[in-house]
Order: structure tokens, then sequence, then C-alpha cells
């Protein structure tokens, strides 16, 4: 028990030093950054054979359904929801969170996507096709 006693007091003791990272302006990147940037395409599109990639062109064939998106993806995705890959789910949730991204290519109203001017601009860089997508009229006009 004394033992227990003197070790908690050692513990009280030794209070772990608090540390802080140091800011960087703006528009600075670290190296690790900079290498992270470099492995996407130079025309903004995701890395090659990338699921995010996969829903580019599916996004560019025209689809817009989600169902419909996840199910081409898996039929063109050489097996990429099979055994120890990516799942139906994963191609679901990389679709959801597209809009945290730094630069969205597309854009989620429930279960339907569209390309946003990125993603149009990031296809016709990188050489995907556009096929069936119409620009969508906002209300009232």
């Amino acid at each position: 028990a004394a033992e227990a006693a003197s070790g908690a007091a050692a513990g009280a003791k030794t209070k772990k030093k608090k540390t802080t990272t140091k800011k960087r302006p703006r528009g600075e990147a670290e190296a690790g950054e900079e290498g992270a940037k470099a492995a996407e395409a130079p025309s903004g599109l995701p890395k090659a054979g990338s699921l995010r990639l996969h829903l580019l062109t599916a996004l560019c064939a025209g689809l817009s359904d989600r169902s419909a998106i996840v199910g081409w993806v898996g039929q063109r995705a050489s097996g990429r929801f099979g055994e120890g890959s990516a799942s139906r789910g994963d191609a679901v949730t990389t679709l959801g969170k597209e809009k945290s991204m730094r630069v969205p290519l597309w854009r989620q109203e429930g279960a339907l996507y569209a390309l946003t001017a990125a993603g149009r601009e990031a296809a016709r860089r990188g050489g995907i096709p556009l096929g069936g997508q119409r620009k969508r009229q906002k209300k009232g006009e």
C-alpha cells in the first residue's frame, strides 16, 4: 500500500508539458502536403483508379441517382466491390462526403447527385467525356 501511495505521489508530481503547434501563414504548405497534392492529377482529377474517380466518371456519363451511380461503378471498377476491397457502402460514403472536400466535384440533393462547375472542368481537363449532364435551372428562371 505504501508503494502504491508513493507511486501515485510521484505521478502527481510529473505533469505533461502542453505542446502547441506553431500556426503557419495561410497558403504555406508543409512538405507532406505538397506530396499529397502531387499524387492528384494536375487537372484536378482524383487519383487514377480511385473510387472517387470512378464516381466522377459515372456522373460524367450522365448518371444522377445514387443506386445507378453505385451500380455503374461496381460493374466497371474491376471488381472494386469484391472481397478485400471497397464496398457498396464505401461508394455511398464517398458520394456523401464530397461536400466536405476542398473543391467538391459534385453536389448532393437527397439521393441525387450533379457535377459542380469544378467537376465539369476537372472532367474536361482529364479527357472524361460529359454525356447526359444538363444545367439545372434554379426556381424562377
